[in-house]
């Protein structure tokens, strides 16, 4: 397979991710992360997903940086902005799947960010956040 072939069909894999009606939720599970303990968070959200029977898609993803609020989740429902949540614990997540996904509550005493261009009442963007926004892409810009 030729990288354009490749580059291709990773486009078409994301935007079909994009427009899905399935909740989507990012964990952390970099070093970093499962150091903080994201592997007891990723078991709880799958556990509790499967007793709800909620269908949704579950992604482990590497670090952004913030290696000292770890575990990191971020939830994105459909047609909603993508809200990251810092220092998960099992017991943080099961409340996020009640209180998030279940009804609707996003929870902002939870959340440290929003992450695009779209905003939650009480949720302040994560790039607005005094770490991240006197800083500049250069690698990652792209």
């Amino acid at each position: 397979m030729s990288l354009d072939e490749i580059r291709k069909q990773a486009l078409a894999e994301r935007a079909a991710l994009e427009q899905s009606k399935k909740t989507r939720i990012l964990i952390g599970t970099g070093t970093c992360g499962r150091a903080a303990g994201a592997m007891a968070v990723l078991e709880t959200l799958n556990k509790e997903l499967a007793q709800r029977k909620i269908d949704a898609i579950v992604t482990q993803v590497g670090c952004i940086g913030l290696c000292y609020i770890e575990p990191l989740v971020d939830i994105i429902k459909p047609n909603r902005p993508r809200i990251c949540y810092s220092g998960v614990t099992p017991a943080i997540m099961t409340q996020l799947i009640q209180d998030y996904i279940v009804n609707d509550n996003p929870r902002p005493d939870l959340a440290l960010g929003t992450i695009g261009e779209e905003s939650i009442p009480g949720i302040p963007k994560l790039f607005d956040h005094p770490m991240l926004k006197p800083q500049v892409r250069i690698a990652l810009r792209n």
